[in-house]
């Protein structure tokens, strides 16, 4: 993958890792994210290593969706994911706030690339908010 993300450095390639319908502490990870991701992180410019966040549809507790953004936050440099990406995201226009508060979250975790998973309604009303990397 390293080698085609270098062929066409103007095309942005964004990868989610999931190690585990979320993160992993890093004493529980595979070694080959540990390989993996930095080669990722390194292939070049155009390349972004997301970190997997399920949200339930904004059913799951904000403390459940805070702490894998923290279990993401205490991995080492060398292969913490760039940014995070938000799963199962609702469609509901009324929940778009709680999801700038998670972009917002996340970014003061060190997390400067935010995206999501987003139905037409909630996109519309993210437009409104400081959500968007």
């Amino acid at each position: 993958m390293v080698g085609r993300i270098q062929a066409y450095p103007s095309v942005p390639v964004y990868t989610i890792i999931n190690p585990n319908s979320g993160p992993m502490s890093t004493s529980d990870l595979y070694p080959n994210y540990a390989t993996c991701i930095p080669e990722l992180k390194n292939a070049g410019s155009n390349s972004v290593v997301l970190g997997y966040v399920k949200t339930g549809y904004a059913s799951d507790a904000s403390s459940a969706v805070e702490a894998d953004i923290d279990t993401y936050a205490t991995w080492p440099t060398t292969y913490r994911p760039t940014g995070i990406f938000f799963d199962e995201v609702s469609n509901d226009a009324g929940d778009a706030s709680l999801y700038a508060t998670y972009a917002s979250y996340a970014r003061s975790k060190g997390f400067n690339f935010v995206r999501s998973t987003v139905a037409s309604i909630v996109r519309m009303a993210l437009m409104r908010h400081p959500y968007r990397s």
